[in-house]
């Protein structure tokens, strides 16, 4: 090799060497900083301790365990400042790690760390670890600090309507489809929160809205058809009922019950055990459950109520709950229909009672006993 070109690469590798050694101590300064590093207050940031800098560190792939290790040495060299904490959090997010991701959120938080992204961030790791009313009150710690953030409230909306809080589903999430009209989803939650408080006028307004954006599976025309039998516009729940059954993206048993009652109503009783009998004759039994065939032979007079109720009450196929919220509800229909309305109250009461929020018997429950109340 030339001694010239000897001397011109040893040159370029004592440059490379200067520049890399430059960019790790830039590098060191810029994660190290001083006190809370980037989450200083600013008048532009929604919250007092702000992300900052180590928001790069949401990227797993380009920090990971080397960002991981930093943020757990600035925690040990300064333990009170809730930096560190925050920026390891949303690391520990970012790679799945949620209940540790709490730990230090609740320890920032305990240093004097506030703000909206906090709490909610906070909050989305309590759903992880499934604990729904943890969350619901970070997020409403946030709406306190945000009262307009509409997704905000469509987040805390959710978890209401899990829980079975009706009332505040309903709040919050009529103001997350005032902002967001066309979401199809908030609109189907709202009306489903609507008739769990038996409010079956807004329901049907609500479930009209969503058909209306597009969603047309079983559920969206069984819903507004259970609508309108509690409504006892019977010839529409007719309709909505039979176009459920042929959308069929779905186990349709459930809709031929309330199709069954629906026909009974109307004076159709051939009519109504013909389709269910002919439905449970069918092969097709894949994805149907083991428990619904005790439903069908009651409604059809071939199980007594007392055996039935019996059935509901062992939890052989689902549990012992959900069979019940069915079961009471089915057997107050049939009470109600037979103009037992005693019996059926009592009845809807009991379905009611289990707490099932996510049925369609626990809202239709509501509503009868609602429509009983009114008279």
């Amino acid at each position: 090799m030339p001694r010239r070109v000897g001397r011109s690469l040893i040159l370029v590798t004592l440059i490379l060497l200067i520049l890399v050694a430059l960019i790790g101590v830039i590098g060191t300064l810029i994660l190290r900083g001083p006190g809370l590093a980037g989450y200083a207050s600013s008048e532009t940031s929604d919250t007092s301790v702000r992300y900052g800098p180590f928001q790069a560190a949401d990227n797993a792939d380009d920090w990971g365990l080397g960002a991981l290790a930093t943020y757990t040495r600035q925690i040990s060299e300064n333990p009170d400042q809730p930096g560190p904490y925050l920026s390891r959090a949303k690391l520990l997010m970012s790679i799945g790690e949620r209940e540790r991701a709490e730990q230090d959120f609740t320890a920032a938080l305990q240093r004097g760390a506030e703000g909206r992204e906090i709490y909610r961030d906070r909050a989305r790791c309590y759903v992880t670890m499934g604990r729904v009313q943890a969350a619901i009150n970070d997020y409403t710690r946030a709406i306190e600090l945000e009262p307009d953030d509409p997704l905000l409230r469509r987040a805390r909306g959710e978890l209401r309507y899990q829980m079975g809080e009706a009332a505040g589903a309903v709040e919050d999430l009529t103001m997350a489809a005032d902002r967001f009209p066309d979401q199809v989803q908030i609109r189907r939650r709202l009306a489903w929160s609507q008739w769990m408080t038996g409010d079956v006028d807004a329901a049907l307004e609500s479930f009209d809205r969503m058909i209306e954006l597009g969603l047309n599976d079983l559920h969206a025309y069984m819903s507004r058809g259970a609508v309108h039998l509690h409504r006892r516009e019977l010839a529409e729940a007719e309709s909505d009922l039979e176009q459920a059954i042929r959308a069929f993206d779905a186990d349709p048993s459930y809709a031929y019950f309330y199709l069954w009652l629906t026909k009974v109503r109307l004076g159709e009783r051939e009519a109504a055990d013909e389709a269910v009998r002919t439905h449970f004759a069918r092969t097709d039994r894949m994805r149907r459950s083991a428990w619904t065939p005790r439903i069908a032979s009651f409604l059809l007079g071939d199980m007594t109520e007392e055996e039935f109720l019996v059935e509901a009450e062992s939890g052989a196929w689902q549990p012992a709950a959900e069979q019940m919220c069915e079961a009471y509800f089915y057997a107050g229909s049939v009470r109600l229909i037979d103009g037992d309305a005693e019996t059926a109250r009592a009845y809807f009461q009991r379905s009611v009672d289990t707490n099932t929020y996510l049925f369609y018997e626990y809202c239709s429950a509501q509503s009868e006993l609602k429509r009983l109340e009114d008279g």
